[in-house]
């Protein structure tokens, strides 16, 4: 964000100073900076800029690389797909607030964007930053002219689309019901044009590393996520039950989760998903029996939770080139 801002002539030092930040500690590629910083450095440079276009502009200046092992995960990735399914796997990495759902819809995909924190909502601004960031990294990564089919936005349309649709170059629609990105099956399996199996087996297993790494959101979490992974072993883990090897009832459970601003549900998800995960690393264990040790009722309600999960199917998570 602070190259993008002194790209559009701002003085980089100056916002760093207003936010807090240390310009040294920027080149430090473990730093991580709290979400609220982060938030303050965008409404600085808004606040400095009359540009009512300023998340697609900001995107456009980003510099290939800035995402470290991301962009460059994508960019040596065999096809456009496979570069989409790790943004979507390592998207915690660049910011936890955030996911990416892929649905299939004939000869199209919709990459939605949604919100992990509970009943929170991502605003138009910060989902044309992040698609155009996208967009544009994939056509420079890759070095093909990717266009979607669509972009949809969950929020009113702007006074003005001209720069939205120069960056994006397809059809645009508004008060949609999510914030996504229709791509064409066609280009989802195009092959990548700098594919590099080796390079990017190791950088597949450095981004795991980083992401194994991430410091959970508090100390319940860590407990949470502990207690969950026992549960599953005797089926759908409950509330109730849950909080019960943590030495809490139910309803004191949930006050807590209230208080973290935490879904029940999503963690449960996020760790099916991580054991889901594990266990497809063995390739002793047929589909079906991973489904259902993970309680669901057929391998096809698997594939499709898992699909949710990763924005791929059980079986092609585990053809996946691996390190």
């Amino acid at each position: 964000m602070i190259a993008a801002g002194e790209a559009l002539g701002l003085d980089g030092d100056a916002l760093l100073a207003e936010v807090g930040l240390d310009r040294a500690r920027l080149a430090d590629p473990e730093l991580r900076i709290p979400a609220g910083q982060a938030d303050a450095l965008w409404q600085a440079i808004a606040a400095r800029c009359d540009d009512p276009d300023l998340p697609l502009h900001a995107a456009e200046r980003l510099p290939f690389g800035a995402y470290r092992v991301v962009d460059y995960l994508a960019a040596h990735a065999p096809s456009l797909g496979a570069a989409l399914e790790r943004v979507i796997a390592y998207f915690p990495l660049i910011d936890p607030r955030g996911r990416f759902v892929v649905e299939p819809h004939g000869e199209h995909r919709e990459l939605a964007m949604r919100s992990t924190l509970p009943g929170g909502a991502i605003r138009r601004g910060a989902a044309e930053y992040t698609f155009a960031a996208l967009v544009l990294r994939l056509r420079a990564g890759t070095g093909q002219p990717f266009v979607p089919t669509r972009v949809c936005f969950a929020a009113p349309a702007p006074a003005s689309t001209r720069e939205l649709a120069r960056v994006f170059a397809c059809p645009l629609e508004f008060d949609a019901e999510r914030h996504a990105l229709w791509i064409a099956e066609a280009d989802w399996q195009r092959p990548g044009l700098q594919a590099d199996p080796a390079l990017f087996a190791v950088l597949e297993r450095h981004a795991a590393m980083l992401l194994a790494a991430l410091p959970p959101a508090s100390p319940l979490v860590a407990e949470l996520r502990q207690a969950i992974a026992a549960e599953l072993r005797a089926g759908e883990p409950t509330l109730a039950q849950v909080g019960k090897r943590l030495g809490m009832s139910g309803r004191t459970l949930q006050r807590r989760l209230d208080d973290e601003r935490l879904r029940f549900g999503a963690v449960v998800d996020e760790v099916k998903a991580e054991v889901a995960k594990a266990r497809l690393a063995d390739p002793s264990l047929a589909i079906c029996e991973i489904a259902f040790m993970l309680g669901f009722a057929d391998q096809s309600a698997f594939t499709r939770a898992f699909k949710r999960w990763t924005g791929a199917t059980p079986g092609q998570w585990r053809q996946r080139p691996r390190p």
